[in-house]
């Protein structure tokens, strides 16, 4: 699962589905921005993600849930309008849906829970900052 970096920035880990990449490129502009990463002392702070080999998402997104872990699910449409950013707990799998317990941007928990076809994740994004950070100013899950 690779890293994304934003501006030299880990911004965490990220998991996609394999059918939605289109190219793959490796050439000198990545070998620079490597040498870039190590000189600064970036690259040694990459590790593997405390995860267990996975074969889909919907294993993962079950680790996940098993681990109540916070998470950044979305699902890109053909119509941008569409498409779907969620945050929070996955509280459900059943069948092909998951259900989440959504937190907002004042760090309170949604009370109705978001359900999502699990052939429309597209991208769950964890152990990023942006998750760590609001994670530890949540209201208490429970008071919802």
């Amino acid at each position: 699962m690779p890293l994304q970096y934003h501006d030299f920035y880990c911004e965490g880990y990220c998991a996609f589905r394999l059918k939605d990449i289109i190219d793959i490129r490796s050439n000198k502009y990545e070998r620079f921005f490597e040498k870039m990463l190590k000189e600064e002392g970036l690259l040694s702070q990459v590790t593997k993600p405390d995860i267990p080999d996975v074969k889909s998402m919907k294993e993962l997104l079950e680790f996940f849930q098993k681990n109540e872990t916070n998470i950044i699910i979305e699902c890109e449409f053909e119509d941008e309008d569409d498409d779907i950013f969620s945050c929070g707990k996955i509280s459900e799998i059943k069948d092909e849906t998951l259900w989440v317990k959504e937190f907002d941007a004042t760090g309170k928990w949604i009370e109705k829970e978001l359900g999502l076809k699990l052939k429309d994740v597209t991208n769950i994004q964890f152990d990023a900052p942006y998750l760590n950070i609001f994670s530890k100013h949540l209201s208490d899950i429970t008071k919802t």
